[in-house]
């Protein structure tokens, strides 16, 4: 075997040594239980610091994992008063609206260009969009 091929051989084994490493500390971390709520006894303190693997680097020497065990903070729902909810939803069709009307307005500018012999390239920069896209979209709409 030529020494490329031993390179290759010798990097694929670190990489795979390296990803049973990182899916076995995953694992580890996902089926520790969730940690016990914190007591009013002060005397024992060592009890409810996380453990020292979740704040030791990883196996390439990088930064520590963010295995803290910390419980997930829960999202409190809230009720906003009805009028707030009424005025965000005419805002929202407000807008809805807006852009229908702005789609029609490009439809038209679209179709005056092409009469006008707009290349789909130089439209399709205009729209931000490929002159494939262009091209798809708005063939059919007016005159081709």
């Amino acid at each position: 075997m030529t020494r490329r091929g031993q390179d290759a051989k010798a990097r694929a084994r670190r990489h795979r040594a390296t990803v049973t490493i990182r899916s076995r500390s995953a694992r580890k971390a996902s089926a520790a239980p969730p940690p016990s709520p914190a007591k009013s006894d002060t005397t024992n303190t060592s009890s409810r610091l996380p453990p020292v693997a979740a704040t030791t680097p990883n196996a390439e020497g990088g930064t520590p994992s963010k295995a803290s065990g910390a419980p997930a903070r829960q999202a409190r729902p809230r009720n906003p008063p009805a009028t707030a909810v009424r005025e965000a939803v005419d805002q929202l069709r407000q807008l809805v609206a807006q852009r229908e009307a702005a789609a029609v307005v490009v439809d038209r500018d679209v179709s005056r260009l092409r009469r006008l012999g707009a290349s789909w390239p130089d439209i399709a920069q205009a729209l931000g969009v490929s002159r494939q896209a262009a091209r798809q979209k708005y063939t059919g709409r007016g005159s081709k």
